[in-house]
């Protein structure tokens, strides 16, 4: 049996970090039937967390799971323009990688200055840009360069293309064609898991967790700039929420350390 945690908030907020140390600590708690020692295990999933930045990808608990309701996305985007998925996964890459839509060129993640200079030089679009601009006239039709970042044309192949083709649900319609086999592959004896999905983005994936009994978590980070895009405005209303963390970024704080330890005991009662 498997049960569901979505985590939201806004970009920079630090949902794949937390969701990594929640992760830790459900894991630990479930092994261990206390928090005994877990300082030590806590301190060594921050050193990943910062040291390695495959850390969702290379998690190795037993009883806890990840899962991004954009990994499919993910997966077909990098293969329709042949670009490393690595690159979808790594924050930064994500802001600095400029992907020409003419002819699907991109460049390496550049750095600060770079951007910098690359978006001083260049007009580079937002998700909303492109869809304006493919519904004047085809891109086979434009001759000049179609600059994007690949955050953003993440967004707009996920909410433009794939969204508007297939309906708002099409990532929870893939994700429940897939996850029972190997929900059943990875259940031991019978025991309950942990999913937690680190991108709740949209009602339909709030509701997507509330409907199959799961559990959502908001996490804050006030001191750090929020960017709100089309995708974080679209839970702007929506106060559905279990649980509330305020996520400073210090990692090692004895406030975050604590928080964590209490929100799991609460979703393991």
């Amino acid at each position: 049996m498997f049960k569901y945690i979505g985590i939201r908030g806004h970009r920079g907020a630090g949902k794949n970090t937390f969701s990594y140390l929640l992760g830790a600590a459900i894991d630990y708690y479930i092994k261990n039937k206390s928090f005994d020692g877990f300082e030590a295990v806590y301190k060594k999933a921050v050193e990943r967390v910062l040291e390695d930045e495959d850390f969702i990808e290379q998690a190795d608990f037993k009883y806890v799971f990840f899962e991004s309701f954009a990994d499919t996305a993910k997966i077909l985007l990098s293969q329709v323009i042949g670009i490393p998925v690595s690159y979808m996964y790594d924050d930064w890459c994500k802001d600095s990688v400029i992907i020409d839509i003419k002819d699907f060129s991109f460049t390496q993640a550049l750095n600060k200055s770079e951007l910098s200079a690359m978006l001083q030089k260049n007009n580079v679009l937002k998700a909303e840009d492109l869809k304006q601009i493919v519904e004047k006239q085809s891109i086979d039709a434009i001759e000049d360069s179609i600059l994007i970042t690949l955050r953003e044309l993440i967004t707009y192949f996920s909410k433009y293309v794939m969204q508007r083709s297939f309906g708002s649900n099409v990532w929870i319609k893939s994700l429940k064609v897939n996850k029972l086999d190997s929900e059943r592959f990875y259940t031991i004896n019978g025991k309950t898991m942990y999913k937690i999905f680190t991108d709740c983005k949209f009602p339909s994936e709030i509701s997507y967790i509330i409907n199959n009994f799961g559990t959502i978590i908001k996490v804050n980070r006030d001191n750090h700039m929020k960017c709100e895009t089309q995708i974080s405005e679209a839970l702007k209303n929506d106060n559905r929420f279990d649980y509330e963390i305020n996520f400073d970024g210090n990692l090692e704080n004895p406030e975050t350390f604590e928080q964590i330890k209490s929100i799991t005991l609460k979703i393991l009662s």
